[in-house]
């Protein structure tokens, strides 16, 4: 079955912070973390980061949260929650694929690099080739 190319988007840009940024609290970094300038508003992430803190610095700057809600103890999720996690698992499946293809095919996210300006660069590559490996097998899919 063909399907139209211009459905798949590509690459554009991955934020690296920095080491240090990763040893103090996520809810610290939180804004660093967020782009201002990116097309969607919206933040995808698993349940480990869901909370209280992160959902009001979410609110506050305007972002949508799709973080995944979280069964506790004797507090089992919804059938509404377990819904809206699958839903959420298949949007994020289609990002982390790439991650799933940088491990495969490129060396793994392993990045052994000098300097932060280094390390962008070798992500910055690792973008460009998933994204050209991405549009000759879609371009082979419309061709058969």
């Amino acid at each position: 079955m063909a399907q139209d190319a211009s459905q798949h988007r590509p690459v554009l840009s991955l934020q690296a912070p920095c080491s240090a940024a990763f040893r103090r609290s996520t809810t610290v970094v939180l804004g660093q973390l967020l782009d201002d300038e990116n097309d969607s508003d919206a933040v995808w992430a698993d349940s480990a980061y869901r909370s209280e803190i992160i959902e009001a610095v979410l609110k506050l700057l305007q972002f949508e949260s799709h973080i995944h809600e979280r069964a506790y103890r004797n507090h089992p999720l919804t059938e509404q929650q377990q819904a809206d996690n699958r839903e959420r698992s298949s949007i994020r499946a289609k990002v982390e694929h790439v991650f799933g293809n940088w491990t495969m095919t490129m060396g793994s996210k392993l990045v052994r690099s000098i300097g932060l300006d280094a390390v962008r660069a070798m992500l910055g590559l690792k973008h460009l080739t998933y994204n050209f490996k991405q549009l000759v097998f879609h371009h082979a899919r419309i061709a058969v």
